[in-house]
């Protein structure tokens, strides 16, 4: 009974103005910030986010403490807690055959008015980590995956998965560096903060004040 009431609720929503939809958000999740025309659409979030002005996010979940800034672009893609997206970003769009099928156009390979059928799988699911911080105007192919605490540059375009704690830059993107030693790397991996309650970070906050000793941990 529940679900069949949650599926009506979401298409009598469909039809709702916009402003409607956003202050019927807000009401439901009065500790987050929820910008103004920002459009968002079967998406959870999961406690304390933040979704910019004239933002749009569908098919997405994002974890606790994560925020997505200004004019960004967000679908089919579930990104971890203390995540930091810039403004203008784009993420998990869909993909496009250049190879194999003879047409780049969605209305030959997407079930519609012209096909029966879909023929090319346009949307894969992309992953964004906990602690990453992507700056901004950055693109993300779909289906990519990048790993806990990593950092992208600015202006930079992700065409591969990203390993945890580096850095990347560049269009496509390339790596520049880690950002710390491969000891503390797997240090932090295990201790997994991110996923550590409110309480615990609270009292050990003067830890994230040095890197070594929250890797003593």
């Amino acid at each position: 009974m529940k679900n069949v009431l949650s599926k009506i609720c979401r298409k009598v929503a469909a039809h709702l103005p916009n402003g409607l939809r956003l202050m019927m958000l807000r009401m439901r999740h009065r500790d987050c910030w929820i910008g103004d025309h920002a459009l968002i659409d079967r998406t959870k979030l999961l406690g304390d986010n933040g979704i910019g002005h004239f933002s749009q996010v569908f098919d997405c979940t994002l974890g606790r403490h994560s925020y997505i800034n200004n004019n960004s672009f967000i679908g089919h893609t579930v990104i971890g807690s203390f995540t930091s997206i810039g403004p203008g970003c784009v993420a998990g769009i869909g993909a496009h055959p250049t190879r194999t099928i003879a047409s780049t156009s969605p209305k030959i390979y997407l079930e519609g008015s012209l096909s029966d059928e879909n023929f090319f799988e346009a949307y894969k699911e992309t992953k964004i980590g906990s602690d990453v911080w992507i700056g901004a105007h950055v693109t993300i192919c779909q289906g990519i995956t990048i790993g806990d605490g990593a950092i992208i540059g600015a202006n930079s375009v992700v065409t591969q998965d990203i390993p945890p704690f580096s850095v990347w830059g560049g269009a496509p993107a390339r790596q520049l560096r880690s950002r710390f030693t491969d000891t503390q790397v797997e240090k932090l991996m295990r201790l997994r903060w991110w996923e550590k309650d409110d309480d615990w970070i609270r009292d050990n906050i003067n830890l994230f004040k040095d890197i070594d000793r929250l890797c003593q941990q």
